[in-house]
C-alpha cells in the first residue's frame, strides 16, 4: 500500500450508505456537470473572441504583402517534426518513476491541520477503498494567436467519507491523494504561432451536516485547490508519477460539525488537461496499466466547541 501513515484515531462510522448518501452524490455530479458546462461556455466565447482577433491579424498581415499560409505551413511542418522527435527521444530515455516523485507523504509532519481557536487540536483520519482509472487529453489546433484553437478536457469523480461526529468542534481535513501514472505536455513555440500545454489535478472539499457548509460554487479564480500541475510553452515532456500528496493553503477550510449526528466530507478530485496552437498535445492520466487515482484518506483535526 502506498500509505505511510501510522495507525491514528479513526472517527465513528456513518450509517451503512442508503438513500441520502445517493441524493448527496447526485447533488453534487449535477453540480459539477453544471459548473463543466458554465465552464465549457466561457471556454467557447473566449474562443471565439480569440479567433476573431486572430483573423484580423492574418489580415494585417496579408496587406503586407506577406504569404502568411505559406510561412504557417512551413513553420507547422518543422515544429512537428522537431516535436515528434523530441517526444520520440523523450519516450526511449524517460527514467523509471521514483516512488513518490518528491510531492510528499501522509507522514506524521502532514497530521495535525492546526487550529484557529487557540486549543489544542485532536486528529482523526477517515478512509477509503474507492480507486479508480482516469484520463484527460486536449491537443490544440491553429496558431494559438491570442489564445485561439485552444482545447480542454476534464474527469471529474468524488470519494464520499460519511461518518457520525463524536464530538461537537470545528474540523479541519485534508486529502491524501495517491497517484500512479504519466503526464505529458508538448508544445513547440515557433514563429507563427503561439503554443502552450498543461496538466493538472486539482480537489474541492465538499462538507455536509443537514445542509451543505460550504456553498456549492468554485473557489475564486486562482484559490482553486491544486494537488499538481505541470506545462506551459516550449516543453515536451513525457513522464511516469507515483506519488502521494496531502495538500494544504487554498482548498481547505475549517468547518463545525455537531456530535451525533450523520456527516459526510467529499472529495472531489479533478484531472484537467489544455493545449492551444496546432501540434500541442496534453494528457494527465491513470488509465493504462497499472495505474490509480485515489483518495485514501482524510486527515483531519478538530478543536472542541462550537
Amino acid at each position: 500500500m502506498m500509505s505511510t501513515l501510522e495507525r491514528r484515531p479513526r472517527a465513528h462510522a456513518a450509517p451503512p450508505p442508503d438513500r441520502w448518501l445517493r441524493g448527496l452524490d447526485a447533488e453534487l455530479r449535477a453540480l459539477a456537470m453544471l459548473q463543466q458546462a458554465e465552464a465549457e461556455a466561457a471556454h467557447n466565447q473566449a474562443q471565439a473572441a480569440a479567433l476573431s482577433k486572430a483573423a484580423r491579424a492574418e489580415m494585417h498581415y496579408r496587406t503586407l504583402g506577406m504569404d502568411v499560409a505559406g510561412i504557417a505551413a512551413f513553420h507547422r511542418t518543422l515544429a512537428s517534426e522537431d516535436a515528434a522527435a523530441r517526444m520520440a527521444l523523450r519516450q526511449a530515455t524517460v527514467p523509471p518513476a521514483r516512488q513518490f516523485d518528491a510531492l510528499g507523504r501522509g507522514d506524521d509532519r502532514e497530521w495535525i491541520a492546526g487550529s484557529e481557536h487557540g486549543r489544542c487540536p485532536h486528529p482523526i483520519r477517515l478512509e477509503s477503498d474507492h480507486v479508480l482509472r482516469r484520463s484527460a487529453s486536449a491537443r490544440g489546433t491553429g496558431t494559438g494567436w491570442f489564445g485561439s484553437g485552444t482545447e480542454q478536457a476534464c474527469h471529474t469523480d468524488f470519494w464520499h467519507f460519511p461518518w457520525t461526529p463524536a464530538v461537537s468542534g470545528w474540523y479541519t481535513f485534508r486529502p491524501v491523494v495517491t497517484f500512479s501514472g504519466l503526464y505529458i505536455v508538448q508544445a513547440a513555440h515557433d514563429f507563427w504561432t503561439s503554443k502552450e500545454a498543461r496538466a493538472a489535478i486539482r480537489f474541492t472539499l465538499h462538507h455536509w451536516q443537514g445542509v451543505w457548509k460550504v456553498p456549492a460554487r468554485p473557489d475564486p479564480p486562482g484559490a482553486a485547490g491544486t494537488l499538481w500541475e505541470r506545462g506551459g510553452t516550449n516543453v515536451s515532456e513525457c513522464v511516469g508519477m507515483n506519488w502521494e500528496h496531502v495538500p494544504s493553503g487554498p482548498g481547505i477550510r475549517t468547518v463545525p460539525f455537531t456530535a451525533g449526528e450523520p456527516a459526510l466530507i467529499s472529495v472531489q478530485l479533478t484531472l484537467h488537461a489544455t493545449a492551444r496552437g496546432e501540434g500541442s498535445f496534453a494528457e494527465v492520466g491513470a488509465a493504462g496499466e497499472g495505474g490509480a487515482l485515489a483518495c485514501r484518506s482524510l486527515l483531519g483535526a478538530y478543536t472542541l466547541g462550537r
